[in-house]
């Protein structure tokens, strides 16, 4: 019979990587004396683990903040449709009358840029 290897993958998703060392550190504290993670060197898991349910803990609160934060972007996005149309007739209008001295648009807060523009070079197309 073939001796078989299992894999055994690590989630990146920090939940799931959080609630998998939950139960590794629940199964350490279980096996006390005789947990095979004592003679780890370089991992200290009675230091680790209380770390992570406030890890968990912190994680939650970021996903919380993430949805409310969608959330705001999502109503602010309904609010600018109609503050951006405003603007940008606002800004024709007002351009409309100062035609011969836009720079006076500054007066109403927009930014005047009265530089050249610069034309377009084509680059020379090789063979």
């Amino acid at each position: 019979m073939a001796k078989t290897t299992g894999r055994v993958p690590i989630s990146p998703n920090p939940k799931k990587m959080l609630t998998m060392a939950a139960d590794v550190y629940k199964k350490h504290v279980d096996e006390g004396t005789s947990s095979p993670l004592l003679i780890l060197d370089g991992t200290d898991w009675k230091a680790i683990g209380p770390t992570i349910e406030q890890a968990l803990a912190l994680h939650k609160e970021a996903e919380m903040h993430k949805r409310r934060m969608e959330a705001a972007y999502r109503e602010r996005d309904l609010l600018i449709t109609p503050i951006s149309k405003g603007l940008k007739a606002s800004r024709n209008l007002l351009k409309a009358i100062n035609k011969d001295n836009p720079k006076r648009l500054a007066n109403w807060g927009f930014e005047v840029d009265d530089s050249v523009k610069k034309a377009k070079v084509k680059k020379p197309e090789h063979d």
